[in-house]
């Protein structure tokens, strides 16, 4: 962090032949010491000044660290500083724009930055990381540039960055779990038209099996989950649920030909949630395409039934 402090106008304040300019400090807010790894000092006008832990006057700045400087009310020119940090976090990074100009480039090896508060950046950001500049003038805040008493706005004013994971293996897994009652629900239509198409009986205990093993599916890709990851999690989870779903429906309908489409469905049906679960920003688009299609060859593959006689037939 680099800045200019300009020499105080005492004409500003009232009694300014009371402020004890001895007694000046430097004050830097950090909301949480337990993120620094290093000791800070301040370069001030080119010297090293070591900065201490806490704030003298906490109604301000209510965390943070601080160091006495020379300032000299009747000199004139700048205070120029510079301070490196180096900070550890799991959240974000926010900044007051104190400054008449405050401008903050941020970068770093995340694709999915949250920028929040009073004031967005220009930016930039690719599958890998992200670049960000912020600018903002005392202008763009509702506090004046030098006062003595806690100005109000000050919190409204801030602005930032938070570590936005946009989804956690937990959060797929979820995800997934929400797309259950679709599964079970076209795996079951399959095997409906199945059997009024090809006159195949389909016992509701059969019907009941093989939706515990689309439920068991859920149970395991957690279990593998925690061990391996969301990814190969899945394809484990997806092979055993449709291999074992596969060996049963060609045991029922000793039909290669029947079986062999059921499994294609299968695993057009897990492949297709899965590439929704990867997606942020058009998993409701392709959803919905999705099962726009799936309708679309529902009612073509039901056009020629006559369901009154089908549902009174008594299938072999």
């Amino acid at each position: 962090m680099t800045g200019t402090f300009k020499q105080p106008d005492q004409n500003t304040f009232a009694g300014a032949d009371l402020i004890e300019w001895d007694k000046a400090k430097v004050s830097l807010g950090i909301s949480d010491l337990h993120n620094l790894s290093n000791l800070l000092s301040i370069s001030w006008n080119g010297n090293t000044i070591s900065l201490e832990p806490g704030i003298e006057h906490a109604e301000f700045i209510k965390s943070g660290v601080s160091a006495p400087v020379v300032i000299i009310p009747d000199g004139s020119g700048n205070f120029d500083f510079e301070i490196k940090l180096t900070l550890r976090g799991s959240e974000g990074i926010w900044f007051a724009p104190f400054g008449k100009e405050t401008n903050v480039n941020m970068s770093g090896d995340w694709a999915s930055p949250s920028f929040q508060g009073a004031f967005l950046p220009t930016h930039q950001i690719n599958q890998n990381q992200f670049n960000a500049q912020w600018k903002v003038t005392f202008m763009n805040r509702n506090y004046p540039q030098q006062f003595i008493s806690f100005p109000q706005g000050l919190e409204e004013s801030m602005f930032g960055m938070n570590l936005y994971v946009p989804v956690t293996d937990y959060q797929k897994n979820e995800r997934a779990a929400k797309y259950a009652v679709l599964i079970i629900a076209l795996t079951f239509m399959i095997f409906f038209f199945v059997q009024i198409l090809n006159n195949v009986r389909i016992h509701g205990i059969q019907f009941l099996l093989v939706g515990f093993a689309l439920c068991l599916f859920y149970v395991l890709l957690l279990s593998f989950t925690e061990h391996t990851g969301f990814n190969l999690a899945y394809l484990i989870s997806a092979a055993m649920t449709i291999s074992l779903v596969g060996l049963y429906v060609k045991a029922i309908f000793k039909n290669r030909k029947l079986s062999m489409a059921n499994f294609s469905f299968l695993v057009l049906v897990y492949g297709f949630v899965f590439v929704i679960i990867q997606m942020q920003e058009y998993a409701l688009l392709v959803g919905s395409l999705g099962l726009f299609l799936v309708l679309a060859s529902a009612m073509y593959l039901s056009r020629n039934i006559t369901w009154s006689e089908n549902l009174s037939s008594n299938p072999k």
